[in-house]
């Protein structure tokens, strides 16, 4: 009997299955659109359209319930001001699914699922402190140049005295 059991196994155990969702929610808030199976779309889309309606109300809460997927700060930060940006007057629906092809070996159903609107989600990149050292090192120079090249005396200009 399958009392109280929702959602498709699609062919993994609970753990790989969780990892799957997690890591198509990751590529949907960064990229904006993703090529996947429809069945994985399918399974996918409340959890996305969940995220989306939460990251909408921008406040503390909804901002830790979206960091629990993206694992970044900066990233949560964005998608929740780009989000709140575009879907304002928007109470569901977010997200599209349309069918590409299908795939050659399996031929299963190729779909692009997608938000119906345009985000601009890039993603913040992130510098090592190496990186990050030699970024510095290299204004700090371009500022001394800056600096030697105003503190330089200009030379005079010769004045040309005019016969009659």
């Amino acid at each position: 009997m399958r009392h109280r059991l929702k959602g498709k196994k699609m062919g993994r155990n609970h753990h790989q299955r969780k990892a799957l969702f997690l890591g198509l929610v990751r590529a949907m808030f960064t990229h904006g659109s993703i090529k996947t199976t429809v069945t994985k779309a399918k399974a996918v889309l409340p959890l996305v359209e969940k995220i989306t309606n939460k990251a909408k109300k921008g406040d503390l809460i909804s901002k830790r319930f979206l960091y629990r997927y993206l694992q970044d700060q900066s990233w949560v930060n964005r998608v929740s001001e780009t989000i709140q940006k575009e879907f304002a007057d928007q109470n569901g629906n977010y997200t599209k699914i349309t069918p590409l092809f299908k795939r050659k070996g399996d031929r299963a159903i190729v779909v692009r699922f997608e938000f119906t609107k345009p985000l601009d989600l890039a993603v913040p990149v992130k510098l090592s402190k190496s990186e990050l050292k030699k970024q510095e090192k290299k204004a700090k120079k371009q500022k001394a140049k800056k600096v030697g090249k105003t503190k330089k005396a200009l030379p005079k200009k010769k004045e040309v005295k005019e016969k009659k």
